[in-house]
């Protein structure tokens, strides 16, 4: 039998908690996992902050491969998000988390958890200015570009409607147009006071999914001068 020190202190046994964050039951394979748990000792289910956590990816053949590491928080609790859409492919990927232990602690693991992914449409964004401040009889533009979620242009044509009498109309189309296709302008005028109400629409394709925002136009006489513009009641 080996030969117990009494002077050293038995190491601490671990446990982990895993947890899906996700209100769906399934991830597109571009969406963001979100997941949390907590790392606490045995049997009295202390909470360790400071420590490292592994997530762990199983390969088909079965074998664990590091995805990558954090830190645990207070009460050794941690919350974490990753891009699903950096490698997992439609099915279900299994994952865990893994403590590798000190000289104070034991290691362990979690339970597995199964994340389900499924193709889908990549989303799509308009940024521009919401709102817009014109003097009437005056050109303006409304512009702005047609963007992926990691901010790489979509080139595509994007449409604008106003809104008239409860009705949104077609007022112009943006098409895609030299190098920067993802880029729209609007050339406008107003030729009556007060605020109008447009809406930027992108309808989407094989890819992305469609998008829309509104944009509300101030317009107002020439009496104002910059720096005395009056706001819009909140």
């Amino acid at each position: 039998m080996p030969r117990i020190d009494p002077l050293t202190p038995p190491m601490i046994m671990t446990t982990q908690a895993l947890f899906d964050d996700n209100p769906d039951d399934f991830y597109y394979t571009w969406h963001q996992v979100n997941i949390s748990g907590q790392l606490m000792t045995l049997p009295d289910q202390r909470g360790l902050s400071g420590k490292t956590i592994w997530v762990e990816y199983q390969w088909p053949d079965g074998s664990w491969h590091d995805l990558f590491s954090f830190t645990t928080g207070a009460k050794g609790k941690w919350r974490v998000v990753f891009n699903g859409y950096l490698g997992f492919k439609p099915g279900d990927h299994i994952i865990r988390t893994k403590f590798a232990g000190t000289s104070k602690y034991k290691p362990s693991s979690s339970m597995y958890l199964i994340l389900t992914f499924k193709d889908g449409k990549l989303p799509s964004f308009l940024i521009f200015e919401s709102y817009i401040k014109a003097i009437i009889h005056h050109p303006f533009k409304i512009e702005g570009d047609l963007v992926d979620m990691l901010g790489k242009g979509i080139s595509g044509e994007v449409f604008l409607y106003k809104s008239v009498g409860g009705e949104d109309r077609l007022i112009k189309i943006s098409k895609p147009q030299g190098k920067k296709s993802n880029h729209f302008v609007f050339s406008l005028t107003e030729e009556t006071l007060g605020t109008h109400n447009y809406r930027v629409i992108y309808n989407g394709n094989d890819t992305y999914d469609g998008c829309a925002f509104s944009v509300l136009v101030d317009v107002r006489d020439e009496c104002y001068l910059p720096g005395s513009w009056p706001e819009l009641p909140h």
